[in-house]
């Protein structure tokens, strides 16, 4: 009975996120990659399907589930790093796709063919000493063979695995560095929460590769053997899908942005070191001056385009003098004055209400106020 509640449990989590998103999609459209998510949680309800054959040993189920569950199961790493890609860079290259979903169609037809052209007594035995008992012992033919590509999509799912880390940390803080060399106020912009999803990840990730190490049938001989894995799935889809379905803002809004205010950049053309020398005199003695005398920190949602306009300059050269003069980036630097005044506010006006404080420094919100107070208030 555990096993059959447990095994429900991520299906039906999947199936309930599943329906979330595609509600959402007829809703308001692929905002977000929600439709990328979309495919990586169907997926995982069949992926959980697959167990729930399995673990409750319905065996007539198993050649079909076997197969289709070895598809899911090479997919969902690789189809969540797709939606990242999404996410973060509007789309995904050729190459990844074909990795992401023909390799593990073509290990699954592989599967297919070779249930196929099996006996039924073949499949039984297959069944019972590889699946159920993790041994090659009196395997021979296809049911060997069946044997070696499942050991073989084992390596592969460990490959997908730290593919998926590794490269979801790095687009993830390209994404974000980004955001905060355009934008000001990044509170609903940035991926901050995915990043603890992929602490969540990397840990949930642990567990999978443990369990793909020892294999599905070690945890298949008790229902609290499979109380760790399965606790740890859980927790990990409801926050996937749970902080997924919240976040309204990918690179695909970001670029519509940085294209609505691409007509006030300036340029600079190549420069010699000298000439270079003198307009970064120039656009510093230009900056401070909008700074402590237009203060124009103060102005909400302000963006680096507000300033090259002003400026003379495009967003990509003031973005590397902040980075380069200041270490910080345009966000951070604009932040960090906004919490100087708000400091003086309080100073100055004891009485003052914080809701005051807040919208005469330039916040829009609250958490964005209290989140850079707590960031800068100490070190202004």
């Amino acid at each position: 009975m555990l096993g059959i509640v447990m095994t429900t449990t991520a299906m039906c989590l999947c199936t309930f996120w599943s329906v979330v998103l595609a509600l959402d999609l007829l809703k308001y459209g692929n905002r977000a990659a929600h439709r990328e998510l979309l495919v990586w949680c169907v997926t995982s309800t069949v992926l959980y399907a697959g167990h729930f054959v399995f673990f409750n040993r319905y065996t007539s189920y198993l050649p079909f589930f076997d197969s289709v569950y070895s598809i899911c199961n090479l997919a969902v790493y690789p189809l969540y790093l797709y939606y990242l890609l999404v996410l973060t860079k509007g789309r995904a290259c050729l190459s990844f796709k074909l990795y992401c979903f023909g390799v593990p169609l073509l290990v699954g037809m592989v599967m297919v063919l070779l249930y196929c052209n099996m006996s039924h007594s073949d499949i039984l035995s297959f069944i019972d000493i590889y699946l159920y008992q993790n041994s090659y012992e009196g395997l021979a033919g296809k049911a060997l063979i069946l044997a070696v590509v499942h050991s073989v999509a084992k390596v592969l799912f460990a490959v997908s695995v730290f593919l998926t880390l590794i490269w979801g940390t790095v687009i993830i803080k390209r994404y974000d560095e980004t955001i905060a060399s355009f934008y000001s106020d990044v509170e609903d912009r940035s991926l901050r929460t995915l990043k603890t999803i992929l602490v969540l990840l990397f840990f949930t990730s642990l567990v999978s590769l443990v369990v793909n190490f020892l294999g599905k049938y070690y945890f298949a001989r008790s229902s609290l053997l499979l109380l760790v894995p399965f606790t740890f799935f859980a927790i990990l889809l409801f926050c996937i899908c749970r902080v997924g379905s919240e976040l309204k803002y990918s690179y695909v809004d970001m670029q519509k942005d940085m294209s609505a205010d691409a007509e006030s950049q300036g340029s600079n053309s190549e420069m010699s070191g000298t000439d270079r020398a003198v307009n970064d005199d120039r656009l510093r003695s230009a900056l401070r001056h909008l700074m402590r005398e237009e203060k124009i920190f103060l102005k909400p949602d302000l963006r680096i385009t507000d300033l090259t306009s002003q400026l003379g300059t495009n967003r990509r050269y003031l973005s590397e003098l902040f980075n380069r003069d200041l270490g910080l980036s345009f966000s951070d630097y604009v932040n960090q004055r906004r919490i100087e005044y708000a400091k003086k506010l309080m100073e100055d006006n004891p009485d003052m209400s914080l809701y005051e404080v807040m919208t005469r420094s330039g916040y829009l919100s609250k958490s964005s106020f209290y989140r850079n107070m707590k960031r800068f208030g100490s070190s202004t």
